[in-house]
């Protein structure tokens, strides 16, 4: 796998070999072989290339999407020869062009339609572009494609709402299990994480939440620090 050192994902793979854990168990728990996975802000392709493994190479379906072309290049030269098929576009609430600022490879973890998710006043060194991507939504893409998604990974940078948005009918018709990112760092527009979390459990989900190495049932709070929450259908 190609990384970009030092980029904080980059790092975290280099040093252990994986990153997140509570997302790498979550994928290696609900995805079995022939299944179909849509890794929504795939950056350079870690989740794809585990869940290529899991879904079986030739047999499952991997869709990764990427909206930063210099992101996306390093993500299509890491999955493409996995079978992953790797897409240079958005995730939205609706088919449009959006304006995403890239900071670069090496903060490409931060890219985003708002402001970076930091903790701290470390932010980018460098001046940002901003650039204009094209957006589709993941109920479009699935139909066009006659897709039937099995596990929905969603780290989207502060558009996890939207991304929801444009996925209606597949929470509530296709029913996959979904990982969400969520963390509350008072990002100007971005929805609370309790809004996200709540949003996806009144389509008749469970919240499931990591802790010492098992699944546990989420218990709402009024603010989050940076996880993933894992959604199983009733």
């Amino acid at each position: 796998m190609t990384i970009v050192l030092p980029e904080v994902i980059s790092g975290e793979v280099a040093r252990f070999g994986f990153v997140e854990e509570n997302l790498v168990s979550a994928l290696m728990a609900h995805l079995r072989p022939n299944a179909t996975f849509f890794d929504v802000g795939a950056h350079f392709g870690f989740f794809s290339l585990l869940a290529a493994d899991l879904v079986g190479w030739g047999r499952g379906a991997v869709h990764a999407f990427e909206p930063v072309p210099s992101t996306y290049r390093i993500l299509q030269r890491n999955v493409e020869p996995c079978g992953v098929t790797a897409l240079n576009a958005a995730l939205w609430c609706e088919p449009t062009e959006i304006e995403i600022t890239d900071w670069g490879l090496a903060m490409s973890a931060f890219n985003s339609v708002r402001s970076p998710r930091l903790q701290d006043n470390t932010g980018p060194k460098r001046e940002a572009a901003k650039i204009k991507v094209p957006a589709i939504t993941l109920d479009g893409y699935a139909e066009t494609h006659g897709l039937t998604p099995d596990f929905v990974k969603i780290d989207a940078e502060s558009a996890e709402y939207e991304v929801l948005q444009g996925m209606k009918r597949i929470l509530t018709e296709k029913r996959p299990v979904v990982s969400l990112e969520v963390g509350d760092f008072g990002v100007a527009g971005a929805r609370s994480s309790r809004e996200l979390v709540e949003h996806v459990c009144d389509h008749g989900y469970n919240a499931l939440e990591y802790s010492d190495g098992t699944f546990l049932l989420h218990q709402l709070r009024d603010r989050y620090a940076y996880s993933n929450i894992i959604f199983v259908p009733r």
